[in-house]
């Protein structure tokens, strides 16, 4: 990485990895992720700043291998959140044995949902309708 006129630039190998990375995630968003009712409605409700964020998470979370790197199972759920570490937005997802991913419940921790959902316990047998989430026409 260099830095020129205050913006930071990728190596030569730099550039060839992510856009390996950018390929991945373009594959990985031609697979559906489905939502529950809970989801969409939080989506729905969530500000358009705030939409965009919860898409690009969404298509993250289809890239299996941010999926498995990026998730933790959290006290009080049988589902797991996705991503970890210093993020404001939080998935509770579970994935099917023929590898669909279903999300439960959106949520940020700047209006605290998360925290509630955890206290309250996300468990996937409270959800049903899953509907397929198609990129950002849906937003």
């Amino acid at each position: 990485m260099a830095e020129e006129d205050g913006f930071t630039l990728l190596s030569p190998a730099g550039e060839v990895f992510y856009e390996a990375y950018r390929d991945r995630l373009a594959q990985s968003a031609t697979r559906p992720l489905l939502l529950s009712p809970q989801a969409w409605e939080a989506y729905h409700a969530a500000s358009p700043n705030t939409q965009r964020l919860f898409a690009r998470t969404f298509t993250k979370l289809l890239l299996h291998e941010l999926r498995l790197s990026g998730s933790d199972q959290v006290h009080n759920c049988d589902c797991r959140v996705f991503p970890k570490g210093h993020r404001d937005e939080r998935l509770f997802y579970f994935e099917t044995e023929d590898g669909q991913v279903h999300v439960c419940e959106i949520a940020r921790h700047s209006d605290q949902s998360y925290e509630r959902l955890i206290q309250s316990g996300v468990r996937r047998e409270h959800y049903q309708n899953f509907q397929p989430w198609h990129g950002d026409s849906d937003a």
